[in-house]
């Protein structure tokens, strides 16, 4: 049945894209209206109006210069909205809603599209939306696929959806998180969080050395900080969203953290906007040769284990 799934999806894709047919584009009208009226209500006096327009509206960064310091030090994909911040709006809405009801499911799934419009239907946030959909619609049903396979199904649903993101640097970074997260909930669920963020650091490397040269300091930086952005700037800035005149306390902390940041004086050497055709070739094959790899891997692990007499 698995490889049924898979095959169908693969040959949709193939499909949409010899069509060239996009379902994002048609909601081009969603995401104007909502992503305008986001980026309107939020306090144009705030000195961090950039930060706050990226975590709160997931709206990308103008300037290389507000940009560089968080690229430099590792922390920029938190400042793109994706399954982590979906992540963390399910953890609130479900503090306060009972999360077996339906009709509390049916009303996150809401939120959650319409949030995702407000970020104009992005490549990681639409994978993100289409991940947490399958994950609750295979729960219900009580089908406990492999975590591997769905990250696999979840990322080829999103590329039949738009086929021009088979260039997206940003869905690439965003499924290779995808599967790094399931390796450490998964495979190394006991180590330390040293370790974890490690594996994080290997898995991303290829991409990181196009965005910039990559240093290891960039490991002890998400542990300490990735927290912070995470499950307090993204909140404060939906926070601020909902009570402008909030403001003043994310500058605050926008500003102390790039204080912090500062201090650690990583060089940064900005890449061409556009990646390569080869490059993008490349990171889609590394991929394809990691979802191998944990599949063998997790089929080892089911093989019963010989016993010495």
């Amino acid at each position: 049945m698995l490889m049924t799934i898979l095959l169908m999806s693969v040959f949709s894709l193939i499909i949409v894209a010899a069509i060239r047919f996009s379902i994002v584009s048609h909601l081009e009208f969603l995401t104007k209206f909502s992503h305008g009226h986001c980026l309107e209500r939020l306090p144009q006096a705030a000195s961090a109006l950039p930060e706050l327009k990226a975590l709160a509206c997931g709206e990308n960064f103008s300037s290389l210069t507000t940009a560089q310091l968080f690229i430099a030090t590792g922390l920029i994909h938190l400042f793109v909205v994706s399954g982590t911040h979906l992540v963390v709006l399910q953890k609130i809405f479900f503090k306060f809603a009972p999360q077996r009801s339906p009709w509390a499911q049916f009303i996150f799934l809401l939120i959650l599209f319409l949030y995702a419009g407000v970020c104009e239907f992005n490549a990681p946030v639409t994978r993100s939306l289409l991940a947490i959909f399958t994950t609750m619609l295979l729960s219900s049903r009580k089908l406990y696929w492999p975590w591997y396979f769905k990250t696999l199904l979840v990322g080829l649903l999103t590329l039949s959806l738009n086929p021009q993101w088979i260039q997206s640097i940003s869905l690439q970074l965003s499924w290779l998180a995808a599967l790094t997260l399931g390796l450490n909930q998964h495979l190394f669920r006991e180590r330390s969080i040293l370790f974890k963020q490690t594996i994080f650091f290997i898995m991303l490397f290829p991409l990181l050395i196009y965005l910039q040269i990559p240093s290891p300091i960039i490991i002890v930086i998400n542990i300490v900080f990735s927290p912070v952005l995470e499950f307090i700037l993204f909140p404060l800035s939906i926070l601020v969203w909902v009570f402008p005149r909030l403001y003043p306390v994310f500058d605050f902390m926008i500003t102390f953290l790039k204080t912090i940041l500062s201090l650690v004086n990583l060089n940064f050497t900005p890449q061409i906007d556009q990646p390569p055709l080869y490059f993008c070739i490349f990171i889609w094959i590394f991929i394809f040769f990691v979802h191998v790899g944990i599949h063998v891997y997790s089929m080892k692990l089911k093989l019963p284990r010989k016993v010495n007499i």
